[in-house]
């Protein structure tokens, strides 16, 4: 009923179906991608299931209708281009005030609550202060704080925290990834299975995402790459790269700012990566001079980028985190895209530069 490596949610809900003292709202809330909505369908189905009390049998009509989204006695609300309205809500009290049709309660599924104007939380709140005996409201929220304290403290809390490293992998491994990827997308999504998801289509992406932003940064065509070493960053390849990528994210709108986060968030990881193993473990990632592939799964894109990685210095890498991280927070916050990427580009180029011009001095100088 309640997703793997969620202790504190199953235990609430399972007491509640186990004693028959089911509340009549429960606010499920903790980070995206974590179970929350899944745990919700599963309660409702339990709740109508005619078959058992203590958990949904998952076979019988009702609960078959729940999972299809057609059962008489359950209306899910989520929130419209300009979030959840007072129509949408107005609509579900009319709905839970004419009582069970099939099943021995009615139930609402309000997702994304959080996303309620005051208008509809306010109408609401009536609902949630004098329910119908027979009625069942259960919201869910990535951010309760964005929810009146009225609401909140008018529904029973079931909690959910990130899920753990083993959880995830093990939820990879089920819709088909491999045992090292899964065990980086995992490493990278902090407990959450959506996030999760979305970091391994950045790892598989080549020319339109991870490894083309990279290959900008350090000023590389498609096939400039030669083995594990690095040389200071060529100006003309790596603009005309920028160029193409700030092209691309143009055409793709305001769309592509989450996505050139995520990118940003996983670059970050391989420079801390990168930053954290001596350089003879360096030269092992795939693609690297001689790598052998131990670290990560061999033609991935973290590996390739690692292997990129693998000619800086860890003090070089650790200003281009920097660097990296500065711009990452900069289009959160809405900064111009192209101007923030070309920003980058520069501090990039001047950093990983003067470190070759200083290494070559020192050479020259013995």
């Amino acid at each position: 009923m309640v997703p793997e490596g969620q202790p504190r949610a199953a235990r609430i809900l399972k007491g509640a179906l186990g004693s028959g003292k089911v509340s009549h709202a429960y606010l499920f809330h903790g980070p995206a991608g974590v179970g929350k909505a899944t745990a919700a369908r599963h309660f409702v189905m339990a709740l109508l299931c005619p078959q058992t009390r203590e958990q949904a049998c998952g076979e019988c009509s009702s609960c078959r209708r729940v999972l299809g989204g057609n059962h008489p006695d359950l209306q899910v609300l989520s929130p419209e281009l300009d979030g959840l309205g007072i129509a949408q809500v107005r609509s579900l009290i009319r709905f839970l005030s004419s009582g069970p049709y099939q099943g021995p309660v009615r139930c609402a599924l309000i997702l994304d609550s959080d996303q309620m104007n005051r208008p509809a939380a306010n109408a609401l709140l009536k609902t949630l202060e004098d329910p119908p005996v027979y009625t069942r409201l259960l919201l869910t929220t990535d951010n309760p704080a964005h929810l009146l304290s009225t609401v909140i403290s008018r529904c029973q809390s079931v909690p959910f925290g990130p899920l753990p490293h083993d959880v995830l992998e093990k939820l990879l491994s089920q819709r088909g990834f491999s045992a090292e990827r899964a065990s980086l997308a995992a490493a990278l999504a902090g407990g959450s299975i959506t996030r999760a998801m979305e970091m391994d289509g950045l790892l598989a992406d080549d020319d339109g995402g991870l490894l083309a932003l990279t290959r900008a940064l350090m000023g590389q065509g498609r096939s400039d790459r030669e083995g594990g070493s690095r040389t200071a960053v060529d100006s003309s390849s790596g603009i005309r790269a920028a160029v193409e990528l700030r092209a691309r994210v143009s055409r793709s709108g305001e769309g592509q700012r989450g996505n050139l986060v995520q990118q940003l968030t996983v670059l970050l990881c391989c420079l801390a990566e990168a930053w954290g193993k001596p350089a003879e473990s360096r030269n092992n990632y795939p693609g690297a001079a001689g790598g052998t592939g131990r670290w990560i799964e061999e033609g991935g894109t973290y590996g390739q980028v690692l292997a990129n990685l693998a000619g800086y210095s860890p003090s070089v890498l650790g200003r281009l985190g920097g660097y990296v991280m500065e711009t990452k927070r900069a289009i959160e916050e809405n900064a111009n895209i192209g101007l923030a990427l070309e920003a980058l580009f520069l501090r990039w180029r001047e950093a990983v530069n003067h470190a070759q011009g200083s290494r070559s001095t020192l050479q020259a100088s013995r």
